[in-house]
């Protein structure tokens, strides 16, 4: 929780609503925990050899992903063609005074439902493959240029970032503790920190 002190600096300190926080009553400024978070950004650094291992994993699970929605979208199309042979088959029926009104509408609205939502599931499936690829190209950006891009961020970007990096920020008495989440253990310089940054 941030606080204002001498009407210039921010303040931190715990936000634990109880009375049972040892670290209720430590407060480290605003810029302090700035330089933590800069700190444990500027370690994660990607090698050559990490960038080609992280290309052939995302190879591998693209051509996976490719493998399983390729047989779903032939799944789907099938089903959505079956549907459309019954629903114009079942119009000529209640022409030709086979079947009721009534039986008519009942399956028309069904088969009708029914094949509007496979094509919402056939859309998504083509926009997962292209949002896949996307993902994985601006990790992969986001990695090779991390800190650069990181300290131009605004404070609601570098917050996001930070969610995405970190499984949590921890207040320990005078230290800051932070760990890595999977797979920005492998990049970082070590798997957690700790620091006092207390003043």
């Amino acid at each position: 929780m941030g606080e204002i002190k001498k009407g210039k600096y921010i303040y931190y300190h715990c936000a634990d609503k109880t009375k049972n926080c040892i670290n209720k009553k430590i407060y480290l400024k605003e810029e302090t925990i700035n330089k933590v978070f800069d700190n444990a950004i500027k370690q994660i650094q990607i090698t050559p050899e990490h960038r080609q291992a992280i290309i052939e994993a995302l190879k591998d699970c693209h051509s996976e992903q490719q493998t399983y929605n390729t047989e779903e979208i032939n799944r789907l199309n099938k089903r959505a063609e079956a549907l459309r042979n019954r629903l114009s088959k079942i119009y000529l029926d209640k022409l030709d005074g086979n079947i009721t009104e009534e039986f008519w509408q009942d399956k028309n609205n069904e088969w009708t439902l029914e094949h509007a939502g496979i094509m919402q599931k056939l859309d998504a499936y083509e926009r997962a493959n292209v949002n896949y690829m996307k993902q994985a190209s601006e990790l992969l950006e986001l990695l090779e240029n991390l800190y650069t891009q990181y300290i131009q961020f605004s404070d609601a970007e570098k917050t996001k970032v930070l969610k995405i990096i970190f499984s949590n920020f921890l207040i320990e008495g005078e230290n800051i503790r932070y760990d890595y989440k999977k797979p920005f253990d492998i990049f970082a310089k070590g798997l957690s920190c700790t620091i006092n940054w207390a003043r």
